[in-house]
């Protein structure tokens, strides 16, 4: 499958379909967007994907209403230092904490 852009939006996505989403992900070297807004993914969720995007050329991937919250930030910043490829990550409308974060740098 040659996928160039995914958008997967609006869900409840438990960890175990996350899995499913970085498979896909992973098998498709010619993903260069992907869009998981309002998700629900939380730490979990991002984690998983986070694995599976490093090893990819990706180059934008939109997170926003995730409820992500300070391990899943980590599992960011991991993934932005890990993968050359990311150009850009949308991440608004996160838990309160994480807009704060963010809006510091």
């Amino acid at each position: 499958m040659n996928l160039q852009r995914l958008m997967i939006c609006g869900f409840i996505i438990a960890p175990e379909a996350a899995e499913i989403l970085a498979k896909l992900v992973t098998n498709n070297q010619s993903l260069h967007y992907a869009d998981f807004d309002s998700n629900k993914l939380g730490s979990d969720g991002i984690r998983i994907l986070c694995r599976s995007i490093r090893n990819c050329s990706l180059e934008e991937l939109s997170l926003s209403c995730n409820s992500i919250g300070p391990e899943a930030g980590q599992y960011l910043a991991h993934l932005i230092n890990n993968n050359s490829s990311i150009q850009k990550i949308l991440l608004d409308d996160n838990e309160p904490w994480f807009r704060r974060y963010c809006c510091t740098y």
